[in-house]
């Protein structure tokens, strides 16, 4: 005699539940089999897209100004060629530190000593020269008003070479924001153009892309900004400019009929 379901009931759920499941299952494979049968040979859905490129610009003023400050000195042996060079660059360093010019903004950017060789006429042969020392001191200057005093102190304490200053921007998060910002309204402008030339209208972002411009113009001074390496009294006057600040987008749009 076969149990009844009460008897059963334990054992008797689950497995209907197992069962109902196994038919949703199957069902759902079958549907699925016949929809993809029905779609051999028709072609894939193709989304169209534009990509439209755009460069957001701002102008700011620079706020830190670079200057390149060497100085050579040439003995006939090492030790006086250093010894003279030393005192020199000591002397500089200091002048610049009295500009409220602090040491994390001076940094050695070369030292260099070798021997200078030349021509002698009367030998038609190479010969040894004097012993050289050239020191490269890099100045940052955070307050643009220094810049003229120390290309004047320099002038006046024996630095032989000056190259610069070079201008840039020291913090530039907010003025590529505002770059970004002027970019994306340019690109989304393009984009609505074309679209409504082509009948279409413009959907949503489905790529973005960006790179800053890095790239610097060149310097111009005026003509009373001459660096004389004399030492005279009158300090040059060095206008800072502008400088521009170029942030490229580039934005992938969704068209839609």
């Amino acid at each position: 005699m076969w149990p009844s379901f009460k008897a059963q009931r334990a054992f008797a759920v689950p497995l209907f539940i197992l069962f109902i499941l196994l038919i949703l299952f199957f069902a759902a494979k079958t549907i699925q089999v016949v929809f993809e049968a029905k779609q051999v040979g028709k072609p894939t859905p193709y989304e169209h897209t534009i990509m439209i490129d755009a460069e957001g610009k701002v102008v700011a003023t620079p706020d830190i100004a670079q200057l390149s400050l060497g100085v050579e000195t040439r003995a006939t042996d090492v030790p006086t060629a250093q010894e003279k060079n030393t005192q020199t660059m000591n002397t500089i360093i200091e002048g610049i530190k009295e500009l409220n010019i602090t040491e994390e903004d001076i940094q050695t950017a070369s030292y260099t000593v070798y021997q200078e060789d030349y021509w002698d006429p009367e030998t038609q042969r190479s010969k040894k020269g004097d012993w050289i020392v050239s020191q490269q001191l890099m100045v940052k200057i955070r307050e643009m008003k220094n810049i003229s005093s120390v290309l004047q102190l320099a002038g006046q304490k024996g630095v032989t070479n000056i190259s610069g200053p070079t201008f840039s921007i020291d913090d530039l998060t907010n003025l590529k924001d505002q770059a970004r910002e002027k970019g994306l309204e340019e690109a989304k402008e393009k984009a609505q153009q074309i679209a409504g030339k082509l009948g279409l209208k413009l959907g949503k972002i489905i790529g973005y892309s960006e790179w800053y411009d890095n790239s610097v113009g060149p310097i111009y001074y005026e003509k009373s900004a001459a660096i004389g390496m004399g030492g005279g009294e009158s300090a040059p006057t060095i206008p800072t400019g502008t400088k521009e600040v170029k942030l490229n987008v580039n934005v992938t749009y969704l068209l839609e009929e």
